[in-house]
């Protein structure tokens, strides 16, 4: 893979955007682990945890000074889950490209006084300030009205008492209806710094003119609280005001990214978060106990927008959404060739057509919509909101995700911004970059020439022939074919680092002339029933299930046939001496799945026939060669690459007799090993 043609690439993609009056911006969500750790439960499974807490700050830090070093580090509260006992944290970094927001001050200053001077600055009483009687916490009633400017009030009562809690002061104030005022900014002095508790504020005007206040005190100050608010449609926020998030998921950290406006900037921001990352002991990569290399169990998602929400490309133009649409609907290969090993109905990032059969004929009402002029933003946001959404009506966990772009309904709904979310995170920054490239390339077509075909109604093909790589890639080489005959030349090369690692060999092997490859491919996991766990229910899915794609090379089908495990595969002709098929089969044996009577059906056994003789055979293993799972994660690269090596193996053949391959008009491509195993067991009960 060439990195400067790459590079090149992306500098003509931005003079494409240009030449058609494309403006737009470009961010990621990254994730990465501590692969020394990624074992322990907080790198796993675990949204929180003490190393994660301490490998986020060091990151922050660093970033903070990649990016930001005018800027300053807010530790604050971040999104609190069903079933956690209190919100996750949030370190953000922020800055403005123009002003010096840090609060680096030298004065040694007393909470009253850091108070009393911002009072000074933002025209309110200093006499309104009131020391807290069982901490060493002053506070402040404070809020911002758009038309009345700032406003503060006595605190109400002779005693104020901090509720006896965890948490910063500004999260333990006694509210009570006497209160005037809802909100509040509390400095807090400890032994050696002062906290600030930002309150919650209704514009980033309002929350860059009170970090200024703070500035001028000349104390030296650490922030915490609220962060400055999402600008909305009524709130254009300020020019040149950047964030950035470190964040806890489940067994990774995320850093959302701030946007970037060209193809430079970005390819500066993402491999210089990747750098830092790696700095602070973070990879994005992890070994599965079976020793397969995945990302690091967490997604890349991408996001697009505008400068500002009305300078939006999706509200300059409603039906570059519909473009956008209609394209992902008619190439499978966006939405599995870069996902997760988790795909289907009940993941993450579903497709629109997967699971809801009603769907496409909806959206394509929708369509109508926006196909006429003067279609609003906020409109817009309403068409899709209930459209673009999971089988559960959740509009986060979509593979288009439109719950930031013009939502009224939602919490930072207005922001004119788009996600991609079927991305995982790559093991490396050059091969997320080539992704985004991807991306920059097709709404830069899509913006040039509007997509103006039907849905496509993949049906049952989208789970039985989509699974597969070769499909998938051969759908990619038809994409990239579209671009360069709309003037935007991406090589097919530069894809295939994510081919081969989202879609590893697991093996190959020559017999009579035939070459055999086994692959790995998708499988969507079915949701099973809810349970019950501290603090709600889960809902988990059926993992233990995988599907390999086989592909022969060389096979004369008057003269060869392919078995597994004594069933015959239903070969596809591709062409050329070429021929596919796909195996179903339950890899591991879990507690709670479907279909509970049937066991593991790994190793995967298969047969070379030439009439009746075996002239070659080979295995593939799921678990060790005793039969066994794995009960630890691969100590290095190096048994990690010991573990896959012994998973496939040439072996002496079985004899027959070989069953015919079971008609399956919904999958015809997939030989399905639970299914053959229950016909089975059905055949010998009635005998």
């Amino acid at each position: 893979m060439s990195w400067s043609r790459i590079e090149q690439c992306g500098r003509r993609v931005d003079a494409f955007w240009a030449l058609h009056g494309l403006t737009m911006t470009m961010g990621a969500e990254p994730t990465y682990l501590d692969l020394e750790q990624a074992d322990q439960a907080e790198w796993s499974l675990e949204a929180l945890g003490e190393t994660k807490r301490a490998r986020a700050q060091e990151l922050a830090a660093r970033l903070l000074a990649r990016f930001a070093p005018q800027g300053l580090l807010q530790q604050s509260q971040g999104k609190w889950y069903p079933g956690e006992d209190a919100p996750r944290w949030a370190l953000r970094c922020l800055w403005h490209q123009q002003r010096n927001l840090g609060l680096e001050g030298k004065q040694r200053l007393s909470a009253l006084a850091v108070l009393a001077s911002v009072c000074g600055a933002l025209g309110v009483p200093a006499s309104f300030c009131r020391q807290v009687d069982n901490d060493r916490s002053v506070v402040l009633l404070l809020a911002h009205d758009g038309d009345l400017g700032w406003q503060s009030a006595p605190w109400p009562g002779k005693r104020l008492r901090l509720i006896d809690c965890s948490g910063p002061a500004g999260m333990r104030l006694p509210w009570n209806d006497e209160c005037q005022l809802k909100t509040a900014l509390c400095v807090s002095e400890t032994t050696d710094r002062l906290e600030v508790f930002l309150p919650p504020l209704s514009s980033v005007a309002a929350s860059l003119e009170l970090l200024e206040a703070l500035r001028a005190s000349g104390a030296r100050l650490t922030l915490h609280g609220y962060a400055p608010p999402i600008p909305s449609l009524q709130d254009e926020g300020v020019e040149g005001f950047r964030q950035l998030s470190v964040t806890p998921d489940p067994g990774v950290i995320e850093v959302n990214l701030h946007p970037a406006g060209s193809w430079e900037e970005l390819v500066s921001i993402v491999t210089g978060v990747d750098e830092d990352a790696r700095a602070c002991g973070l990879v994005s990569h992890r070994f599965g106990r079976d020793g397969s290399w995945q990302g690091s169990g967490g997604g890349c998602h991408v996001v697009v927008g505008g400068p500002s929400p009305l300078r939006s490309p999706f509200a300059q133009r409603p039906d570059f959404l519909r473009s956008i649409l209609v394209y992902w609907n008619h190439h499978p290969a966006l939405s599995y060739l870069f996902s997760g090993l988790f795909v289907g109905p009940t993941c993450q990032a579903p497709r629109v057509d997967e699971a809801r059969h009603e769907a496409l004929y909806e959206l394509e009402l929708a369509f109508r919509e926006v196909e006429g002029e003067g279609v609003e933003p906020a409109m817009l946001g309403r068409i899709f909101r209930d459209l673009l959404v999971d089988v559960s009506g959740n509009g986060h966990r979509s593979e288009i995700c439109v719950d930031k772009l013009f939502d009224p309904l939602a919490p930072g709904g207005q922001q004119g911004l788009l996600e991609f979310r079927a991305l995982e995170m790559p093991p490396d920054p050059h091969m997320n970059l080539t992704l985004m490239l991807l991306l920059r390339a097709l709404l830069g077509r899509l913006w040039k020439s509007p997509d103006k075909r039907n849905l496509r109604r993949l049906g049952t093909e989208l789970h039985d022939r989509y699974m597969l790589p070769t499909f998938l890639w051969n759908d990619l080489l038809a994409v990239l074919e579209d671009l360069r005959e709309h003037g935007l030349e991406l090589e097919p090369e530069w894809f295939r680092p994510h081919f081969e690692f989202r879609f590893p060999l697991l093996g190959s092997c020559r017999c009579a002339g035939v070459l055999l490859e086994l692959r790995q491919a998708l499988e969507p996991w079915p949701v099973l029933g809810e349970g019950a766990q501290a603090g709600g229910g889960s809902r988990p899915v059926d993992s233990s299930l995988q599907r390999v794609e086989v592909r022969l090379s060389g096979l004369d089908p008057k003269r060869h046939r392919v078995a597994c495990n004594g069933h015959l595969l239903p070969l596809e002709d591709l062409g050329q001496g070429e021929w596919l098929a796909a195996v179903r089969f339950r890899a591991w044996q879990f507690a709670h799945s479907l279909h509970p009577t049937l066991g593991v059906q790994s190793p995967l056994r298969f047969d070379l026939l030439e009439g009746e003789r075996v002239v070659g055979s080979c295995r593939y293993h799921t678990l060790d060669r005793d039969g066994q799972a794995w009960t630890t994660l691969p100590a290095s690269a190096e048994e990690a690459s010991q573990r896959r090596g012994g998973r496939f193996e040439k072996v002496r053949g079985a004899s027959g007799p070989w069953s015919e391959p079971l008609p399956n008009p919904e999958f015809p491509l997939t030989l399905d090993l639970r299914r053959a195993a229950l016909e089975k067991l059905t055949a010998c009960s009635s005998v």
